[in-house]
């Protein structure tokens, strides 16, 4: 559970007494680009080396309820200073206080960046981190941009919300699960070469982040991503 009756759902992959995992899913998704019904995914794979997984589904998405709607008021501040840190806490006291092990897809990893930027004691206790695709600001210029953020994510989703009072990302295949209208709004706004800095508060994440307490990190960039 965490704030405005809002739950968050956890799929625990793995065997206890394991190293834990904490993954976490990107924009327009949820858990299940981790793992499936027929064990095949990451999470499997680390299941079987050993490691205790666990898959988030964040605020609204996948399992977690109640979904997103015209009635979401949470956006990605609620992700980095609520969500993760409940879901961080949970991982710990299952696996008996052990650090945890972060993964994250796409904009996954700028939530848990910002999360650990801005709680170094949970900085502590994260063993490493690994992204797959994971960047904040797009800064190329080419046609895939114009057409993929700035006219479909910057442009066109607004005017989706704006109808709808949410991204449907789901009932018009943009994505698999859908986005509030104040998660949309924050990422396009940060996925622009803009200072790192809270909309809600004004947290420079910037600053928090070259305090050096940053867990070690592994990058993986997709090899054919124009973006």
């Amino acid at each position: 559970p965490v704030a405005d009756g809002e739950r968050l759902y956890l799929k625990r992959i793995g065997r206890a007494g394991g190293a834990p995992v904490l993954m976490v899913h990107g924009v327009m998704a949820n858990g299940r680009i981790f793992y499936t019904d027929s064990g095949k995914g990451l999470a499997h794979f680390l299941a079987d080396a050993g490691y205790d997984v666990y898959v988030a589904d964040l605020r609204g998405r996948g399992k977690s309820t109640p979904k997103i709607g015209p009635h979401s008021r949470h956006g990605q501040t609620e992700t980095i200073c609520e969500d993760l840190p409940a879901l961080h806490a949970f991982v710990r006291r299952q696996s008996g206080g052990q650090a945890v092990h972060w993964i994250a897809h796409s904009w996954g990893g700028v939530h848990m960046s910002s999360c650990l930027a801005r709680f170094p004691g949970i900085a502590a206790e994260v063993a490493s981190v690994v992204y797959f695709g994971s960047k904040r600001s797009v800064r190329v210029r080419n046609l895939n941009k114009l057409v993929e953020v700035d006219f479909m994510w910057n442009t066109a989703s607004r005017w989706l919300i704006k109808m709808f009072g949410y991204l449907p990302a789901r009932r018009i295949r943009l994505g698999a699960d859908d986005e509030s209208d104040k998660s949309h709004l924050q990422s396009k706004l940060w996925a622009q070469p803009k200072p790192w800095i809270d909309s809600d508060d004004r947290f420079d994440y910037a600053a928090a982040a070259r305090a050096g307490h940053m867990p070690p990190t592994l990058y993986f960039a997709a090899v054919n991503d124009p973006c």
